[in-house]
């Protein structure tokens, strides 16, 4: 199948990306964080919360063993790299873009944003959370798209130039 499937750490800009993308290539967005609220009714901070870690990583693997969807665009949760099973998935749906901003421009836009729903099951800081994902999102992507210092035509631009079209 031929999706392009975002990953990264929340607030990487995979949403923002990925709603751009869609709007470039007239193609369907699909944010599984948002299939995940309008399953459960609840904003993924509160559900997190309400359920636990460990209870929202089997959901959120859930949703994602069950995309079965062609030519689009996928913006996934920061945490699905802690599903090996849904990772295997999505590498059968597509290619995956790892947007790899560094530290201190997500610590600034996560400060912007403090209902987030952040998916941090050993309790570590931000600091850590984001040292402990990076070798993983490495390992799952496809691709690495370095998002510092540019804009989102230009990450744009990058995804749609690596070779890759729908």
């Amino acid at each position: 199948m031929n999706n392009i499937i975002l990953i990264g750490m929340p607030g990487a800009g995979k949403s923002t990306i990925g709603m751009e993308l869609s709007d470039k290539l007239s193609l369907p967005w699909i944010d599984t964080d948002q299939l995940i609220e309008k399953k459960m009714g609840h904003r993924l901070s509160e559900y997190i919360h309400m359920i636990g870690v460990e209870e929202f990583k089997k959901l959120e693997q859930e949703i994602l063993l069950h995309l079965n969807v062609q030519d689009s665009i996928i913006s996934t949760g920061g945490s699905v790299i802690y599903s090996e099973a849904g990772m295997q998935h999505l590498k059968t749906l597509g290619k995956i873009f790892y947007l790899d901003v560094i530290y201190e421009t997500i610590e600034n836009r996560i400060a912007q944003n403090s209902n987030r729903g952040i998916v941090n099951s050993g309790g570590l800081d931000l600091r850590k959370l984001y040292n402990e994902r990076i070798p993983m999102y490495n390992t799952w992507s496809d691709y690495i798209i370095n998002a510092n210092d540019k804009t989102i035509k230009e990450i744009c631009s990058e995804i749609i130039n690596h070779g890759y079209k729908i």
